[in-house]
C-alpha cells in the first residue's frame, strides 16, 4: 500500500472492513528508502479489494462515508467470485458522481 487508501476484506461471517496497514510513500516518491510488506491471513471463502480513490472520494463528502458504502458493497456482493463483486461494488457506488479515474481489482480465496 504506497499511498493509497486501504484495501477492504470481507472474511467469512463477518463484516467487511478497511485493513488497518502501514503506509508508505507513493510509488515513484522518495529517496528509494525500502517498502514495507504486509502478511494478512485470510480463510477460504474471503476476499480482498484494492481499489483506487476516485471509487470513494466525492466533493462535499466525507472519506468515511465513501469507505462505509464500498464496506457495504462488498459485503452485499453475491458470494463467488472477484467479478461478481467488482460488478457489485461498481453498481453500489455511484461511479457516475466520480471526478476521478476508477480501478476495482479483487482477489477471492477459494475453498
Amino acid at each position: 500500500m504506497a499511498g493509497h487508501l486501504p484495501p477492504v476484506v470481507a472474511r467469512p461471517h463477518e463484516r467487511a472492513r478497511p485493513l488497518s496497514l502501514p503506509v508508505d510513500l507513493p510509488v515513484g516518491v522518495g529517496d528509494g528508502a525500502p517498502r514495507r510488506s504486509s502478511t494478512v491471513q485470510l480463510p477460504p471463502h474471503s476476499s480482498v479489494v484494492v481499489y483506487t480513490d476516485g471509487l470513494v472520494e466525492r466533493r462535499g463528502e466525507i472519506l468515511d462515508e465513501g469507505l462505509a458504502r464500498l464496506c457495504a458493497a462488498v459485503e452485499g456482493a453475491p458470494p463467488g467470485s472477484a467479478e461478481s463483486i467488482c460488478s457489485a461494488v461498481m453498481a453500489a457506488m455511484d461511479v457516475g458522481a466520480a471526478e476521478d479515474d476508477i480501478a476495482v481489482l479483487t482477489l477471492c480465496t477459494g475453498a
